[in-house]
C-alpha cells in the first residue's frame, strides 16, 4: 500500500525593501508605555480613602499581584516616601524599589520605579523602564469621592510587556476593586459607621 504523498505548502518570499516597516512581535518590546486607567465614586470621605492609599506598607494584605511590601523611608509627617515591593504574576517574581509621594492637601498619592525622562526613581533592578501608579481623589461631598487609579508602565523585558498586554484589560479595575473591598473593611474595624 503506497502512502500519500506529504502536502507542501508553499508560501511567497517576504520582499525585501528598504521601506518596508516591521511589525513589532511577541519578543520585541514595545516602545511606548501601556497606560491602565480605573475610576470609580466611592461611599467614603477623601480622608478615609487617602489614609488606605498611602498604607503602602499593606498593600500585601489586598492588593493583587504585591507580594510583600516595606517601606524603607518616610517624610516629616510619617507619610512614605520609598518602598520595596515584591510583585508576582504566572509564577514570575520580581524585586523593585518605588518613590512615594504622598499629598494630602491634593489627594494624590503617586509611585514611581525605574527611570522616565532620564531620572533614576527606583532601584537598580531590571523589571521596568519605569512604572508609575498614581491615585487621585476628588472630593464630590464630605462622605462621596471620585477615586481614579493611572497606571503607566513600560518593561524591559519583552516576556514581560507581552505577559501585561494579555493582562491589562482588567488589572486597574481589578486593584481599585481590591482597593475598594479594603476600604470597607477599613472603615468596619475603625466603627466610622459608613465612612
Amino acid at each position: 500500500m503506497r502512502r500519500p504523498s506529504p502536502i507542501l505548502l508553499r508560501f511567497p518570499r517576504p520582499i525585501q525593501s528598504p521601506h518596508l516597516h516591521h511589525h513589532r512581535t511577541f519578543l520585541t518590546p514595545s516602545s511606548s508605555p501601556q497606560t491602565l486607567r480605573a475610576s470609580r465614586t466611592l461611599p467614603y470621605s477623601p480622608s478615609t480613602l487617602f489614609k488606605v492609599i498611602a498604607s503602602v506598607d499593606t498593600y500585601p494584605y489586598f492588593l493583587p499581584f504585591i507580594l510583600s511590601s516595606r517601606v524603607t523611608a518616610h517624610d516629616s509627617a510619617r507619610y512614605p516616601t520609598r518602598a520595596s515591593l515584591e510583585i508576582g504574576y504566572a509564577g514570575f517574581k520580581e524585586n523593585f524599589t518605588s518613590r512615594v509621594h504622598c499629598d494630602p492637601k491634593t489627594l494624590v498619592v503617586e509611585a514611581t520605579s525605574g527611570e522616565k525622562g532620564g531620572s533614576s526613581a527606583g532601584g537598580d533592578e531590571g523589571l521596568f523602564e519605569f512604572l508609575r501608579t498614581k491615585w487621585a481623589l476628588s472630593p464630590r461631598s464630605a462622605k462621596e469621592t471620585d477615586v481614579e487609579l493611572v497606571i503607566e508602565v513600560k518593561f524591559k523585558s519583552a516576556i514581560y510587556t507581552a505577559m501585561m498586554q494579555a493582562a491589562s484589560p482588567g488589572v486597574a479595575g481589578l486593584v481599585v476593586k481590591a482597593f475598594e473591598k479594603r476600604v470597607e473593611e477599613v472603615v468596619r474595624s475603625e466603627g466610622e459607621g459608613g465612612r
